[in-house]
């Protein structure tokens, strides 16, 4: 992947960048989308107490690549 280093002076024409958006040309046809690079909010204590108690059956990294390869 190419890299851009943003000066100050370029960040100036750029919206928010915590938030996503779309570069379009001169007729309004998006060329390209920003998403930052995150992985989402983040979660609350009361989220992360629920997921850490919850009884649902989980999958290693190793059991959904084996459940792929059988699709």
């Amino acid at each position: 992947m190419d890299k851009i280093t943003l000066n100050m002076n370029l960040r100036g024409y750029l919206p928010d960048l915590s938030k996503p958006f779309a570069h379009c040309d001169e007729a309004g046809y998006i060329v390209d989308r920003y998403i930052p690079a995150t992985l989402g909010p983040p979660l609350s204590r009361e989220e992360i107490e629920r997921r850490k108690h919850h009884k649902e059956k989980t999958l290693t990294t190793a059991e959904v690549l084996v459940h792929l390869e059988k699709l």
